[in-house]
């Protein structure tokens, strides 16, 4: 016998015997639980059928009444109750006071009242009053042959009864609220022997069924292992051929794994160059000063190194497989297609090979001055092209700003050559204007007067000799406005230096045609400047503003004025140009401080104005606001330190 079989032997009788255990259990349980409920039935309804005024007496007659009343009440007791339990199962009452005592029992069985009428506890009493009915299954021995009719007298026949006793608890009530129990014991004999006789057939037939099932699973086990033998057999002759292929497997991946380690040891090889040609030339597209891009055919990006990222403001992952239109302005990009395929389809190069200047975009929507050239290349049989792009910008402001140096130069180059010029034609015109004006003097003495002319030719020479003073006044005033002056910051009084420079450019014949009025602040103390900057910068902002009055003028009948006020606020002083010309737009304003930016024709104004200005404030610490209205005028105020700047230099 076989293990297996052995292990199933054991196991089923054990399962075998544990079954039959629990059935007998589980058949005793239901046993005595149908001969307790229905021997509970049998005594409710005997319990039903008692007739209380009977108890009543009975039990008033027995507490209270002489032997002869107590024996009377028992002997009506028992017959009313021998009546009632003809044909009934109830073999046996009694009654308990409400301490539980024995009052009465009859004599039907002759069990003794200690067998069966037990004394209830104080806790089973209570439980029995609130439950209101109590059972319990109980098994006593008959001592005499009670129940057999032809049975002699003192002749003894023991028999086991199966009894069920019923506590009733009556509430009898009347004067004395009187209460009592009523113990009913039904005879279950005959039911507990009828049951017992089916639960032996039903053991019986279940023995005989796990007995057939157990023979059954024996056999079944017994074929399963000379199965498994004849199987086990088959497998160790299937397992000896596969270990014979396993060997030879073995060998065969033995010399295949050294052919593959030689493959892998020349692939790895190969993926090392080829790593490190990549990482040259990652680190090339990475490092170089230019942007790269690279595209297919298509025009989808394909490549998009990290200065390319810089300039347009895109990264490699929002950019790779879109058309490289997104970095152009909509001018270009609409075109770069069509520039594409044409080239695909005629072989044509338009700008590959050759570098150019354009414009790019960038993610804000902002564009930039670009260098860009283009070549082509294969991979794999496909061609895609390679853009290497160099942002000018720093370039272009560059060359913008040497512009601007430059003019400025000019600018200052010319006015100086001005200055110089205008001295010399001062000194020169001086001598004679200094002659005639002795001579007017003398003319016009009045000692000498009435000799030599009458009163209207006396009053002509006044005439004249005030307007030869006033061209004396002049010529001082240019001197002096030509005259160099010191390039450094030096002590300044502004309102002379502003009155000053109205005085002489109220001879340009523009002036004489609107009111220029001075509202200068008495109390304005002295400032560290370069008087030359301050009064070039004062005489562009009076050029615009009168080239601004004209400008309205020629279209309205309002006569211009311009306003020169000058105050003082915290530790800046300051000085304020208003005209009531054509004023400008926001989008004027916008640009009014950019370098060559006009809105006047060409010949009649280059834009550097403001501009230059703005570059000779900056240098003393001070600072230029612009605020104008379009068709009311323009408010240019310009702050000063009260203290040199650092930068006051030039």
């Amino acid at each position: 016998m076989s293990r297996l079989l052995r292990y199933f032997a054991f196991s089923s009788f054990v399962f075998v015997f544990i079954a039959a255990m629990l059935l007998a259990m589980f058949s005793q349980h239901v046993l005595n639980q149908t001969l307790l409920e229905q021997g509970q039935v049998q005594n409710q309804r005997f319990a039903a059928a008692v007739d209380l005024s009977v108890v009543e007496q009975a039990i008033a007659v027995k507490l209270a009444a002489t032997p002869a009343l107590k024996q009377t009440a028992e002997k009506r007791f028992g017959d009313s109750l021998g009546a009632l339990m003809q044909g009934s199962s109830v073999v046996e009452v009694g009654l308990l006071d409400n301490d539980g005592r024995l009052l009465y029992q009859s004599k039907n069985t002759g069990i003794e009242a200690s067998e069966i009428f037990v004394e209830l506890s104080d806790a089973q009493l209570q439980a029995l009053w609130v439950a209101g009915l109590q059972s319990q299954l109980v098994a006593a021995t008959l001592s005499k042959g009670t129940f057999q009719e032809e049975a002699q007298e003192g002749a003894k026949a023991d028999q086991s009864l199966q009894l069920v006793i019923t506590w009733v608890p009556l509430r009898l009530g009347g004067p004395d609220n009187s209460n009592t129990i009523l113990v009913l014991s039904a005879d279950m004999t005959l039911l507990h022997a009828r049951i017992k006789h089916n639960r032996y057939l039903l053991g019986a037939a279940s023995a005989l069924v796990m007995l057939l099932l157990y023979v059954t699973l024996y056999l079944l086990a017994r074929y399963a292992d000379a199965r498994f033998k004849k199987y086990d057999a088959e497998l160790q002759l299937v397992m000896a051929a596969q270990n014979s292929a396993k060997l030879e497997l073995e060998q065969r991946v033995l010399e295949r794994t050294q052919v593959l380690k030689n493959e892998i040891h020349e692939r790895r090889q190969t993926e090392q160059e080829l790593r490190d040609k990549e990482g040259y030339l990652q680190a090339v597209m990475e490092n170089t000063f230019n942007g790269i891009i690279c595209i297919d055919k298509h025009g989808q990006m394909r490549s998009f190194n990290p200065t390319a990222e810089r300039m347009f403001g895109y990264s490699q992952q929002q950019v790779l497989g879109k058309n490289v239109s997104l970095l152009m302005p909509a001018e270009h990009a609409v075109k770069h297609d069509g520039y594409i395929n044409n080239y695909l389809s005629t072989g044509k190069a338009a700008i590959i090979g050759s570098l150019r200047a354009l414009k790019g975009l960038r993610q804000d929507g902002s564009e930039f001055p670009m260098e860009l050239a283009i070549t082509e290349a294969q991979v794999t049989g496909e061609p895609i092209f390679i853009g290497t792009i160099r942002d000018i910008s720093d370039q272009e402001l560059a060359e913008k700003a040497l512009s601007e140096a430059r003019q400025k130069y000019y600018h200052q180059e010319k006015m100086a050559a001005i200055g110089f010029l205008s001295a010399g034609l001062v000194h020169e015109i001086g001598n004679p204007i200094a002659a005639i004006s002795g001579l007017l003097n003398g003319i016009c003495d009045p000692g000498t007067e009435h000799l030599h002319c009458n009163a209207k030719a006396n009053q002509q020479l006044r005439m004249v000799q005030e307007q030869v003073q006033r061209i004396i006044n002049i010529t001082r005033d240019v001197s002096e406005f030509a005259t160099p002056q010191s390039q450094g910051p030096e002590l300044q009084d502004l309102n002379n230096l502003i009155g000053r420079t109205c005085r002489l450019m109220r001879h340009d014949q523009r002036f004489t045609e609107l009111d220029l009025r001075l509202e200068l602040d008495n109390q304005l103390p002295a400032i560290y400047a370069v008087g030359d900057h301050l009064i070039q910068v004062l005489m562009n902002l009076l050029v615009n503003a009168v080239d601004a009055v004209a400008e309205r003028s020629a279209v309205t009948d309002q006569r211009g004025q311009i306003f020169v006020s000058t105050g003082v606020e915290a530790d800046r002083l300051w000085f304020e140009i208003y005209d009531n010309g054509c004023g400008m737009d926001a989008e004027v304003l916008s640009h009014a401080k950019e370098a060559f930016y006009t809105t006047k024709p060409v010949g009649q104004g280059t834009g550097l104005g403001l501009s230059l200005c703005q570059s000779l404030l900056s240098k003393q610490g001070g600072e230029m606001t612009i605020r104008s209205v379009s068709g009311e005028g323009t408010w240019i105020r310009v702050w000063l330190p009260t203290q040199p700047a650092a930068e006051s230099s030039l």
